[in-house]
């Protein structure tokens, strides 16, 4: 077994990372396309989208703060949903630093989930870091089981001495 395929889950763990992959790309593309349309309509008519009556995007609490909504904004919170639709992917492919952009992926969203009050993102990340545990439980057994066997230096060594 060589050190690339012993540092991937394998079983339920890996199920696990599949689902927070599709779960974070859920999140990202879903609230990411609706991003681009609101972008495109702000930037064109220089006003909030209302998409069924609701404002996309703009009158949460970034607005209560005193945060307009502007393109700049829109398009950062863009650029949020890429890297977590980047960590999903990555995920869906069982890559371990999937798990790190991920993670970064939703710390960058997280004052967007909460300047927009967008509260379906936060229901969708908690999923997200409740999948993402088996995988990481599973990741730190592996580990622990390399680190208790002894490595070939090691046994080469221990049966040279008397």
């Amino acid at each position: 077994m060589n050190a690339i395929s012993s540092s991937r889950p394998t079983g339920s763990a890996a199920w696990a990372l599949r689902l927070a992959g599709l779960t974070a790309l859920v999140n990202a593309v879903g609230f990411g396309a609706f991003d681009v349309l609101a972008t495109w309509h702000f930037a064109h008519d220089h006003e909030v989208w209302f998409a069924l009556g609701n404002p996309t995007y703009g009158y949460g609490p970034f607005f209560d703060h005193g945060i307009v909504t502007t393109v700049p904004l829109l398009l950062a919170y863009l650029g949020a949903c890429v890297v977590l639709a980047i960590g999903g992917g990555l995920l869906l492919a069982r890559r371990p630093v999937g798990v790190l952009t991920t993670l970064a992926g939703i710390v960058m969203c997280a004052p967007f989930w909460w300047g927009f009050d967008l509260p379906l993102a936060w229901i969708n990340a908690a999923t997200l870091l409740v999948l993402l545990s088996p995988a990481w439980a599973a990741r730190k057994r592996c580990r622990d089981r390399n680190a208790s066997q002894p490595g070939p230096d090691l046994v080469a060594r221990s049966a040279s001495d008397p």
